[in-house]
């Protein structure tokens, strides 16, 4: 028998109380159990969550990042393509200009009389200058061929109009029989020890490309012959109209200052490479 406070417990009355304790007990117990594993769940996947938060943050932050250093540089690369095509293009215009001008004057020759020509002064340095220059075995005196100077000479006043307004490192004209006008800032490059060097345009990589493609070309890159400096050229065959080959005019385009335009636009990290239409690396 058992008494709970006025009441007295015994025999079934007894047990269903022990019953009802144990219940109560358990069931306090199991709602603890439950509580406990909840708040360790809850802690568990805020933890992962947490986790998954900061390295979905740390994934967007580097996207965002690559993203604008991508820009960044594509914006860069661009600006210093534009740059070098705008100098191609300025130098292609030059020679197409001086081509077409060649080709009207051997289509009316008798609107045009005869111009003196002469050949490299050394005292005309650092002003723009047309020079005549003969290959080995071209004869100057020959009457046909100095009749065609003569003609040929007109194209001085249009040389020196060019270059001073675009300022190529050079720009010329040259004949099949051996003969080559040339408008540059540098005759006494021509020189060697106080003698008059002769030239042959014919054996020139951009003659040679410009006469086999018909057409406008811009070489591999060679040595300029009176500088030595390593040019690309841009050159273009001219024909009478009979449709026979009378000159290659050209330009040079010295790499020095193409280095120095493409190294203003670039900034730290890149490495500025200019590649042609054919996919082959120039500088």
């Amino acid at each position: 028998m058992r008494r709970f406070k006025n009441l007295v417990i015994g025999g079934i009355q007894s047990k269903i109380f022990n019953l009802i304790l144990l219940t109560v007990l358990l069931l306090t117990g199991a709602y603890l159990a439950i509580q406990l594993t909840y708040n360790s769940k809850l802690t568990k996947n805020f933890s992962e969550s947490s986790e998954k938060q900061q390295t979905s943050i740390e994934e967007t932050t580097h996207t965002v990042m690559d993203q604008m250093v991508r820009e960044s540089l594509g914006s860069s690369n661009r600006t210093e393509a534009e740059l070098a095509n705008e100098m191609f293009e300025e130098v292609r215009g030059q020679v197409v200009f001086l081509a077409g001008y060649a080709t009207s004057m051997l289509t009316h020759p008798e609107t045009y009389s005869p111009r003196p020509y002469a050949g490299p002064d050394p005292l005309k340095d650092s002003r723009w200058a047309v020079s005549t220059l003969f290959a080995d075995g071209t004869d100057p005196e020959d009457p046909a061929l100095a009749e065609r100077l003569g003609l040929f000479a007109n194209l001085s006043d249009v040389m020196l109009a060019i270059c001073p307004a675009f300022e190529p490192a050079s720009l010329y004209v040259a004949l099949p029989e051996g003969v080559f006008f040339t408008a540059s800032k540098k005759s006494s490059g021509w020189f060697e020890d106080g003698m008059l060097r002769s030239y042959d345009p014919r054996t020139r990589q951009w003659y040679q490309e410009a006469v086999e493609a018909g057409d406008i070309v811009f070489t591999k890159g060679e040595e300029d012959a009176r500088t030595g400096v390593y040019c690309v050229e841009c050159a273009m065959p001219v024909y009478g109209p009979d449709g026979s080959l009378q000159a290659v005019v050209g330009a040079d385009l010295f790499l020095d200052r193409m280095e120095q335009v493409l190294n203003e636009a670039s900034v730290d990290g890149e490495y500025p490479l200019l590649v042609n239409e054919s996919g082959r690396a120039v500088l």
